[in-house]
């Protein structure tokens, strides 16, 4: 008999990466109610922080509560151009780095190792669905993304090619303060990035999905 060889498949760019149900979580619906902004619920344990996230644009929620009350803290909102849909591949989530710990207050931790190491997962429960991420990365990135050094990690919710995946993950990777050993980005699978200012900076976490 002929050996049958083993190819392992190469990875390709899919036509939807988000889980679009029928019927929302129960918590989800809640949140709705209150809401109808909602997309998901952030969690990262050991308090770093565990609220929710809504999608509208990207200026309302800077300085408005989850209620719509004007708020200096404002509430943690999808980037305009990262909508929670079938086929984002990266979503990114943007909150204020407060002063007192809430928000993101707590996202700057990550720019040492040591609380990277010490908080490697994220759980997203979307509408639909209970998520979770490990963090893969940590940029830290000039405000100005005309200044160098910037990566451009906002824009793009969707790779047209192949080329354009690896082009991106590799700047990413390349640039990256820290980054988790051993993980990769593959253009099956999907992302997340937690986003929030320090000082003249930017913090960003990079996370990738392991919910098959």
């Amino acid at each position: 008999s002929i050996p049958t060889s083993t190819v392992t498949p190469k990875p390709e760019l899919l036509s939807s990466y988000q889980y679009i149900g029928d019927t929302v979580l129960p918590e989800a619906a809640e949140m709705l109610q209150k809401n109808p902004d909602t997309v998901a619920w952030l969690r990262i344990p050991g308090g770093v922080v565990s609220l929710p996230v809504v999608y509208r644009d990207n200026t309302y929620y800077l300085d408005h509560d989850f209620y719509g009350k004007k708020s200096n803290s404002g509430t943690l909102f999808l980037d305009e151009a990262h909508p929670f849909a079938y086929d984002t591949q990266l979503m990114v989530i943007h909150g204020h780095n407060m002063y007192d710990g809430s928000m993101f207050g707590l996202l700057s931790h990550y720019r040492n190792r040591g609380y990277m190491a010490e908080h490697p997962t994220v759980y997203l429960n979307t509408l639909y669905r209970r998520e979770e991420y490990e963090v893969i990365g940590v940029l830290y990135l000039p405000i100005n993304i005309w200044s160098d050094g910037y990566v451009p990690y906002v824009g793009t919710r969707k790779f047209q090619s192949l080329d354009q995946f690896y082009s991106f993950a590799e700047n990413i990777r390349e640039n990256a303060l820290h980054w988790k050993e051993g993980a990769e980005m593959l253009p099956n699978d999907a992302f997340l990035a937690l986003s929030t200012c320090y000082e003249d900076h930017r913090i960003v976490v990079v996370c990738r999905r392991t919910t098959p």
